[in-house]
Order: structure tokens, then sequence, then C-alpha cells
């Protein structure tokens, strides 16, 4: 099943030299944004169009991620999307074979948005208003993607390694993805998650305007 050494999470020197250019890049992404949103015009995003609202964050910062979800193999995974936002990534994981796709956000203008956007590209996503895991009915998922980019505070970060291996089915994997400035070493430590998680990669993921750190762990099959 592997070791409970974390992997190694350090940020590579090519991607620590870009981030003072996020700043500027940010305004300049902002300003289009809102002339983009004016318009009313979706965003494109490997294959998804993908409406936005000024109340949900923007979701083309998220397109490095959409395109690493698709090129998964979920054919017949039942995957769960928390903080869906826009539903982006969802969208992704039905436009890749996903069985069943729920989507979950604490905010209600991002649970109507993603609605809106699953009916724009005729994909099904069961979306859910709520916070983390609070909204969902007793069953267990294949794969788990948390976006904890924009709205993650480190009380939901340990609550989501506490209680993600309860909802994961056995050899499921859950996927964490966060800004850089969090600690992914602490984020490994057994002893700050649910003990049937094993870290097994960290990677990173640039767009744009933000880096991104992608932590996946799986469920042991056996305990």
């Amino acid at each position: 099943m592997g070791s409970n050494t974390p992997p190694r999470c350090a940020m590579p020197w090519y991607l620590k030299a870009v981030q003072p250019l996020h700043v500027p890049l940010n305004i300049i992404v902002r300003t289009l944004r809102w002339h983009f949103m004016k318009k009313n015009a979706p965003a494109r995003i490997c294959g998804l169009r993908v409406g936005a609202s000024l109340e949900v964050p923007y979701p083309t910062a998220f397109r490095p991620l959409a395109r690493e979800i698709l090129r998964m193999n979920l054919s017949g995974k039942h995957v769960l999307d928390l903080e869906t936002g826009t539903g982006v990534l969802a969208l992704a994981a039905a436009r890749a074979g996903a069985a069943s796709v729920v989507a979950v956000d604490q905010n209600p203008a991002a649970v109507h948005l993603a609605a809106r956007n699953a009916a724009l590209n005729e994909l099904v996503i069961h979306c859910r208003a709520g916070e983390l895991f609070s909204a969902l009915p007793e069953q267990k998922f294949d794969v788990i993607f948390y976006n904890g980019v924009s709205t993650a505070r480190q009380q939901h970060i340990d609550t989501f390694l506490q209680h993600a291996g309860h909802w994961l089915a056995p050899a499921g994997i859950a996927h964490l993805i966060l800004p850089p400035e969090k600690s992914a070493l602490a984020l490994c430590k057994p002893d700050q998650r649910d003990h049937s998680l094993v870290c097994i990669q960290c990677r990173y993921f640039f767009s744009l305007s933000r880096t991104f750190l992608w932590v996946q762990f799986q469920k042991a099959s056996t305990l």
C-alpha cells in the first residue's frame, strides 16, 4: 500500500521564480473577467462551456486542473467534488466518464451556477448546498476532489483530512488542491489525518494567475 513517509512536496525553483508575477497577472485576469462576465459569455475550458458569476471564483484559473481530471480514467467511478464553485472540476469528471458526480458548495450561488453549467454542457451532476461532507447521504465515493484554493481555511482542511477516509471506498483516492503556501509536509503527517489515508503524491500545477498544490491520498483497502 505504500509508506507513510511523505512524498517530496517542495515547490520547484522555476515555480518559485514566477510567484511574484501572479499579482500583476491577477489584476489583468480580474479586469478581463469583469469584461467577459458583463457580456455573460461562458468561458471555454478544455472543451467545456463554463458560465461565471461575480459571487464565484472565475473558472479559467482552474484550466490545468480540469485538464488533469480529463486525463483520468473515471469510467464507472463515483465522484465527489467539494467546494465545486462553477462546477468546472465536477464537469470534467462527468466528461471523463464518471458513473455519478456529486458537487457540493457552501455558497448557494455556486450550487445554482454549477447546476446551470451542467445543463449547458448536457452533463449530469448532482448539486448540493452544504459545508464539506455535511450535505451528503451515507454513501462511498471512489474519487473525492476538494478544491480549497479560494476558500479553504485550516479548519476545513483539518476536517477534510479527518473525515475523507469515511467517505472513500477501499483503495479510493482523495485529491486535496490548495494554494502553495499551505504546508504540504504538514498535510502529509499521519497524525493530522484519518489513519486509513496514505499520502501518495504531491504535485504543482501552474496557470496564468495561480500556482496550485495538488496532494493525493489513497485509502488503504485493508487496515
